[in-house]
């Protein structure tokens, strides 16, 4: 009877070790997976003590964050857009950076840098190799004056390749009678049309011509038109090929 409970009692024991074994492995793995997560927090951290080019601190709003592969396989890097309040930007400046994790997560480089005045960003793996590339939209404008740029951007290899830049325009400024104003829009979107595993562009153009009449304070359309352009990468650029 004692042999048995000896027996049952360093059952007991050994069971008693694996759980916490256990449950130590499955906290260090937590912990792990916590501080993978590119947040908000983690952004802010990284730039509490960064001076913006105007030499100020940055005041980080609308933080965007994504994670993936950009530059090569088998890294985890993120990329975060935000806007800095505490740029001579009238409206601040948006901001484009590549991160990498390598134990904790570090600032790689700038990828945009606000000149322009608001900056977007998605990401799109256009030869599906797992590598994704950054479809950055630029919007700026001043006095009336609005314009906005796609560009894609491939970080392969450690580079910053465009791979294809487009440019939209709003020109009505100073608003007065009979002004003409121009409008040339541009949309784009991805499709993979010969079935070759990579994404063409489909790029919508659509223009406008209108006159400002400030009696009633609104514009007439004089003209527009409208056209759609499609282009294929080669050779690590986008370039135009006849629709069929």
């Amino acid at each position: 009877m004692k042999k048995l409970l000896i027996i049952i009692f360093l059952f007991i024991l050994v069971n008693c070790a694996k759980h916490s074994d256990e449950f130590s492995a499955n906290k260090s793995n937590n912990k792990i997976i916590h501080n993978l997560k590119l947040t908000e927090n983690t952004i802010k951290h990284l730039f509490t003590n960064k001076l913006n080019e105007d030499k100020n601190y940055y005041q980080l709003e609308s933080i965007k964050t994504k994670t993936g592969m950009f530059t090569r396989k088998n890294v985890i890097e993120g990329v975060a857009s935000f806007d800095d309040s505490n740029q001579c930007n009238a409206s601040g400046a948006g901001e484009i950076w590549l991160l990498r994790y390598n134990k904790k997560w570090e600032i790689i480089k700038k990828l945009e840098d606000g000149s322009s005045g608001g900056a977007s960003f998605k990401t799109i793996d256009i030869n599906k190799d797992s590598i994704n590339e950054i479809w950055i939209t630029r919007n700026g404008g001043g006095q009336g004056n609005m314009y906005s740029q796609d560009l894609i951007l491939s970080l392969e290899n450690n580079s910053s390749t465009i791979l294809f830049v487009n440019y939209s325009y709003n020109d009505c400024a100073p608003l007065s009678n009979n002004l003409i104003a121009s409008n040339e829009k541009h949309e784009i979107s991805f499709k993979d049309i010969d079935d070759d595993g990579i994404f063409e562009i489909i790029e919508r153009i659509k223009f406008e011509r209108e006159k400002y009449i400030e009696s009633k304070d609104n514009f007439i359309k004089l003209f527009s038109s409208e056209k759609t352009k499609t282009y294929k990468l080669i050779d690590k650029k986008y370039k135009e090929i006849k629709s069929k």
